[in-house]
């Protein structure tokens, strides 16, 4: 008769058969779940493209009812198209009533659709998509065009800004910008000031903001500043854009500048500042506006709002 030691020592499993068990579940959880999110996709998928071709049908409908004109933005419902626990829509009337654009989101899939198409993956311009809701930058002038609003100096006298400057080489394909530099014969530890670059001077909105800078000297550092908020200055390189952001206190102005580290800016060196968007709420965001694919403008062109999916 074997021995009881001998027993346990025959039925026990070795480290490495362990392993082997350990990493065969793995796998096979791994595939499980990737599977799984495969079904999952494919049922979002269908509930958008069918609530796509239904709403279609409504609005069709309706048209035909309605001397060939779709119903308002924002009068979806007039259409007898609503919201179901499965899908949500975004529509937007175009042309006066002649066309539209609706986008059909299952949890993170939507599907666009327009009154001449079929059901295609994105959304329509404007709209959030796949998921996320849309957003709007409420600077009217983001890139600093010399016939918008906003980027005012804070001391003409010293550094005067002239907007609509012919920029190349940015990183998000911006051409112009805001450009200050030092009067001659001035001193001054900064070379540009711009206050309201999101145009909401003394606005109450509790919002984001980001902005591009850049300098053409060494040795500067730059900042964005609100009312009741803690200055944070960032290091800046020579000839190189920087994106900075920062949430804002509930009220007073906005600005950006762009200092030395120490002693004064020199008469030679540039300062530019362009691609603003300030987003209400806490949540930062990447530069985007009415130019920005999938993206609109809420008036005139470089003069308005735009909104559209974060980027």
């Amino acid at each position: 008769m074997k021995s009881f030691k001998q027993s346990m020592n025959q039925a026990a499993f070795t480290i490495v058969e362990l392993l082997i068990v350990i990493t065969v579940i793995g796998i096979l959880a791994t595939i499980s779940v990737v599977a799984y999110n495969g079904v999952q996709d494919r049922a979002r998928t269908a509930s958008a493209v069918d609530g796509a071709n239904q709403a279609a049908d409504l609005l069709e409908a309706f048209a035909l009812k309605n001397n060939g004109l779709y119903p308002a933005t924002g009068s979806l419902a007039s259409a007898g198209v609503a919201d179901s626990t499965s899908v949500t829509y975004q529509y937007s009337q175009v042309s006066g009533g002649a066309n539209y654009c609706l986008t059909a989101t299952s949890g993170n899939i939507s599907y666009m659709m327009t009154q001449d198409a079929k059901p295609v993956a994105g959304g329509c311009a404007g709209h959030g998509v796949n998921g996320n809701a849309p957003i709007t930058n409420l600077s009217t002038n983001p890139r600093a065009t010399l016939t918008g609003a906003g980027w005012f100096s804070n001391n003409g006298a010293i550094y005067p800004v002239t907007k609509g400057v012919a920029i190349s080489g940015h990183p998000a394909s911006i051409v112009t910008a805001a450009k200050s530099q030092l009067v001659t014969g001035q001193v001054s530890g900064c070379l540009l000031s711009i206050y309201s670059a999101d145009t909401l001077a003394n606005s109450a909105i509790q919002r984001t903001v980001g902005l591009w800078v850049m300098t053409t000297g060494t040795g500067y550092q730059a900042r964005v500043y609100a009312a009741s908020t803690p200055v944070v200055w960032t290091p800046l390189s020579a000839n190189t854009w920087t994106f900075l952001k920062m949430s804002t206190g509930s009220t007073g102005y906005v600005s950006v500048s762009i200092c030395k580290v120490s002693g004064n800016a020199l008469e030679a060196d540039i300062g530019y500042a362009t691609g603003s968007i300030a987003v209400a709420g806490t949540n930062s965001y990447n530069f985007a506006d009415g130019y920005t694919s999938g993206w609109i403008w809420n008036g005139t062109v470089n003069n308005s709002t735009s909104t559209g999916s974060p980027q």
